[in-house]
């Protein structure tokens, strides 16, 4: 993968990914929530050269945010919890946007 030009992968235990599959999971009943200065958006999509964005006419604020990897990610609102986040993506796949999730916005332009 490296090779690829994943330069940040590594190899994980069967251990570390039960307890991540463990914390989403809890994070998805509301067992747990993000702390800190987080910002969350949903991505709506993501492609190798950049979209029309005439596909997004019916979204309020989208954004495109080239990334290191060389994908353009297309994401809107910025919410301070997880739960508002997770609360503002059902109106985005139900729009058309089924593959939309929720990713970290600090991640994606302090890089």
């Amino acid at each position: 993968a490296k090779e690829k030009g994943f330069s940040d992968a590594y190899i994980v235990t069967q251990y570390e990914i039960n307890n991540e599959s463990k914390s989403l999971i809890e994070s998805s009943q509301g067992i747990r929530q993000p702390s800190g200065n987080k910002v969350y958006t949903i991505q709506l999509k993501a492609a190798r050269k950049p979209l029309d964005m005439k596909e997004f006419r019916n979204i309020e604020g989208v954004k495109e945010i080239l990334s290191d990897d060389g994908f353009y990610r297309y994401v809107a609102g910025e919410y301070l919890s997880f739960r508002k986040a997770r609360t503002a993506l059902t109106p985005y796949i139900k729009s058309g946007f089924g593959d939309a999730f929720i990713r970290e916005l600090n991640l994606l332009i302090n890089k």
